[in-house]
């Protein structure tokens, strides 16, 4: 895995002097027409994060980190920014909805998980792939930095090739439940993740 090279910190004055990956990022390169030759490589980045990267002494993706995110939306998107409480059954609702993501989540073998896997991390350096922004990663479920990219905020592929990719990784990571599984598993990551984008953003 490519990630910038630390040349120097000094954490009391909150300096820190990284390597240069330059400025083509993933945002820009991928498109219809190179994604084939791109997320391949991707793919294989994400396999090794999974089965290679040791996560010992990161912080867990727990049940209530996971419920945290989530509570950005209405406490921010629809409390704070549209002025909008739930009522007692959208409350009631938004619970269950809430409990039936985490479950999902927790379910999924737990690895590292970098947190923001899209194309505004990554980054073409000469052949390789350039990887920042992993200072926030957890240990949590399979599909999340998956999902971090194909659901990228800022690119949007047809569902058949969402799922085309999702049976693809599936196989490549060998889990050990079913395709439909996975495919909702992944499905319902993404929305726990772009809830919380909501309530961030």
């Amino acid at each position: 895995l490519k990630t910038p090279e630390i040349y120097h910190f000094d954490l009391d004055l909150g300096f820190g002097l990284l390597e240069d990956f330059g400025d083509v990022l993933y945002r820009e390169i991928l498109a219809p027409e190179t994604v084939d030759r791109l997320f391949p490589r991707l793919f294989h980045i994400l396999e090794v994060q999974a089965r290679d990267v040791d996560p010992s002494g990161l912080p867990e993706y727990n049940e209530e980190r996971l419920q945290m995110e989530l509570d950005l939306l209405p406490d921010w998107y629809l409390a704070k920014h549209k002025h909008r409480e739930l009522n007692r059954d959208e409350r009631a609702a938004w619970d269950q909805l809430c409990g039936r993501l985490i479950e999902s989540a927790q379910a999924q073998p737990q690895v590292f998980v970098h947190r923001d896997f899209h194309s505004c991390n990554l980054l073409e350096t000469g052949g390789a792939t350039g990887i920042i922004d992993f200072q926030d990663a957890l240990l949590g479920p399979v599909s999340y930095d998956f999902v971090s990219l194909i659901w990228d905020r800022y690119i949007a592929w047809p569902r058949e090739r969402l799922e085309a990719w999702m049976v693809e990784m599936h196989g490549r990571l060998g889990l050990d439940c079913s395709r439909e599984e996975w495919i909702r598993q992944c499905d319902w990551m993404g929305l726990q993740r772009n809830i919380k984008i909501v309530g961030i953003f």
